[in-house]
């Protein structure tokens, strides 16, 4: 009642505005998620190192990784020729058998090798240095002793083919064979790297302005909608589709990316790994998505007319009653939903500041329902009890109940 004379002289703009609104909003919050995935995934060191610790923990990724190890050592140096010049000449011939064994033993060792702590520890520092340098170099961000003109960013894996030739039991003197560029590859080219510039700094601007947009177009639908109560239900509704639709997406991209990347058999349950683990902040932000539309739907059926909605807004009474309890409480919800929210972060602050902004509005919304619905409760048990007063009392002292009751509805 109080909404619909609030609204009344307002202009209301159409459903089909309103509902084209919430589709734009929703498609663009969509777009804002999988900018967030780049941004966080790719552009923050942090992230990028533990979902590289993942990979390696990960049996097929780690067998496969082993397996790229050991053809690299054995391509890089002639092991049967370097145990021929270290053997006793009486013996030489035994140098093919012996490498033929080692070769054969040494995808074993390899598999073993990687999750052993000095390993992983190497491998963790590999790619935190390899980030830090790749994001600087993106953002522009490098110290003039660093230079890409003419050159290439390359990751280098040599220090793990090393350790796997010394667990191998290889002498130092075949170590000493393995080259500098063993288990090297290109990252990028130096003459990517203006395009790839261009693209990092939009990602950064979309991190933290495109969750402000959706805001404002999802706001915009609900200020102009008749009935502001079912927009903002449509709009958590909205939220919930887009959510579903992301983790389809996702994996629909993880069998594709699979199929893609791995044509032999041996290698398809890697591929499909490394798929898996770094898409898995996309799996977690949709799902955020979704958890947060039903939250923003159940809270518009809150504080809707329905029995559920009033008997519920009845049980909070007691709390709305109190201030500081409501907050307290409100407050505990909030820090409990954030820590089971999964992919939530406070790395920007623009869009935390923007949820906490309405987080505290529907809190406060919540409550003024509640006390409006016993305001009202009031009001219409006040009289009933003074006639009852009267009729039972029959005196002037009984009317006296039934006079502060009607000027408290008043």
């Amino acid at each position: 009642m109080n909404e619909a004379a609030s609204s009344s002289g307002r202009r209301r703009a159409p459903g089909w505005v309103v509902w084209l609104l919430i589709v734009v909003a929703t498609a663009v919050a969509m777009s804002a998620t999988l900018n967030s995935w780049i941004d966080r995934q790719v552009l923050e060191t942090d992230e990028w190192v533990e979902v590289s610790d993942r990979l390696l923990d990960d049996e097929e990724i780690r067998a496969a990784l082993a397996t790229f190890l050991v053809a690299e050592l054995f391509r890089e140096i002639d092991v049967a020729g370097a145990f021929e010049d270290l053997l006793p000449e009486a013996v030489g011939g035994l140098a093919g058998p012996l490498a033929a064994t080692v070769e054969g033993n040494a995808v074993g060792v390899a598999d073993r090798l990687l999750p052993s702590p000095a390993v992983s520890a190497a491998w963790s520092e590999l790619n935190q240095r390899v980030h830090r340098t790749l994001v600087a170099i993106l953002r522009d961000d490098t110290p003039d002793a660093v230079s890409t003109a003419d050159g290439a960013l390359v990751f280098d894996a040599g220090v793990l083919i090393t350790r796997l030739g010394e667990r191998l039991g290889l002498p130092e003197r075949v170590l000493e064979r393995i080259p500098d560029d063993a288990g090297t590859f290109v990252v990028f080219e130096s003459d990517e790297l203006d395009a790839m510039q261009q693209v990092v700094a939009v990602v950064d601007v979309m991190s933290v302005y495109l969750f402000v947009v959706v805001v404002a177009l999802y706001a915009l639908a609900v200020w102009l909608a008749s009935d502001r109560r079912v927009a903002l239900r449509d709009v958590g509704l909205a939220l919930t589709v887009g959510g579903v639709l992301l983790l389809l997406t996702r994996g629909i991209t993880v069998r594709l990316a699979t199929e893609q990347l791995a044509e032999a058999d041996d290698v398809r349950g890697a591929a499909r790994s490394i798929a898996a683990i770094t898409t898995n902040l996309l799996n977690e932000l949709a799902w955020a998505g979704v958890a947060v539309g039903l939250v923003v739907a159940l809270y518009a059926i809150a504080i809707g007319p329905s029995r559920p909605a009033v008997v519920t807004r009845r049980v909070l009474l007691p709390v709305a009653a109190r201030p500081v309890a409501t907050w307290a409480l409100a407050v505990v919800t909030l820090l409990v939903f954030v820590s089971f929210l999964p992919g939530f972060s406070f790395t920007h602050w623009l869009p935390v500041v923007v949820f906490a902004v309405l987080f505290v509005a529907a809190v406060e919304g919540l409550r003024r329902h509640v006390m409006a619905d016993a305001a009202e409760g009031q009001s219409e048990e006040s009289p009933s009890e003074g006639g009852d007063d009267v009729e039972s009392a029959g005196s002037p002292a009984a009317d006296s109940p039934t006079v502060v009751g009607s000027t408290g509805s008043a």
